[in-house]
């Protein structure tokens, strides 16, 4: 689409946590799968798949991007490792190239 590999695809979904609103950034080609809602979860959380819900981003659905956003952002190793990545812009139609999250992100490394 974006003549660009899958692996520099970063997607950014927000999700609420706890009614707070947290960016979790994957790889396009790793894109995760929702919870079945009858399994238990710990604190409380809902993915807000529109701008309505989370007006953070102003973005239709596919084009939140991480740079800019005033949340928390998680995102895995594989991720935080990608240079000159694609991610939404946060508006309509529109994507930025050459993302590297460490340096144009709020995103700082957690170790567990």
């Amino acid at each position: 689409m974006l003549g660009c590999e899958p692996s520099q695809m970063i997607k950014t979904l927000i999700y609420s946590l706890d009614d707070e609103p947290v960016a979790v950034l994957v790889e396009e080609i790793t894109r995760p799968t929702k919870r079945r809602s009858d399994e238990p979860s710990e604190p409380r959380r809902s993915n807000c798949p529109t701008p309505d819900d989370h007006p953070r981003t102003g973005a239709p659905v596919g084009f939140a991007g991480p740079v800019g956003l005033d949340c928390p952002l998680l995102a895995d190793h594989d991720v935080a490792q990608i240079t000159d990545g694609i991610t939404g812009a946060n508006q309509g139609d529109a994507h930025l190239t050459g993302v590297n999250i460490g340096r144009d992100t709020r995103w700082t490394p957690h170790t567990t």
